[in-house]
């Protein structure tokens, strides 16, 4: 009997340590594989910016004899990203009432964001233009003041990168 009751023991001591042993990893393993973080570049244009740039506009009295202005707010969506030599370009456009379009004038203006893909400007019926963040590039044609004008401000391009690493 003392023998059959040893070899109880026994057993059911390799059976526990079996269970316990099995149950051990080792301590260099690890469940999740070292990630390498992938440097993201994506050249903005036109037809992709939207996901990247968020553009808003207000706009107030724009016709003939009206004191008004035009603001856009520019701001990069990604909190991690770099917006690397992001400009856009915008057409201003006046004219009286009566002309075609084949008659309106304008010239086309360029604004660039600064590094975290921002900028703000406000066009006024002076044709004047204050950039209050980013860049004022110039412009490609003459100022004009729009004060007997109609006159809008189209956007036309935009070039430069978004750049994260994820």
């Amino acid at each position: 009997m003392k023998k059959l009751t040893s070899l109880l023991l026994i057993i059911t001591l390799l059976v526990l340590s079996l269970f316990i042993f099995s149950g051990c990893k080792n301590s260099n393993s690890t469940d999740k594989e070292e990630k390498i973080p992938v440097r993201t570049e994506i050249e903005l244009n036109e037809y992709n910016y939207w996901k990247y740039i968020n553009v808003t506009t207000d706009i107030g009295s724009v016709f003939a004899g009206g004191k008004g202005s035009i603001s856009y707010n520019i701001n990069g969506v990604l909190d991690f990203a770099l917006y690397e030599d992001v400009v856009f370009i915008f057409d201003v456009i006046y004219y009286r009432d009566g002309q075609t379009e084949e008659e309106y004038q304008g010239y086309t203006m360029s604004i660039a964001c600064n590094a975290a893909g921002d900028a703000a400007f406000e066009t006024t019926y002076l044709g004047i233009t204050n950039v209050t963040v980013g860049k004022w590039l110039g412009t490609s044609g003459n100022l004009v003041s729009f004060e007997n004008y109609n006159w809008k401000i189209h956007f036309k391009s935009v070039s430069g990168k978004v750049i994260y690493t994820a």
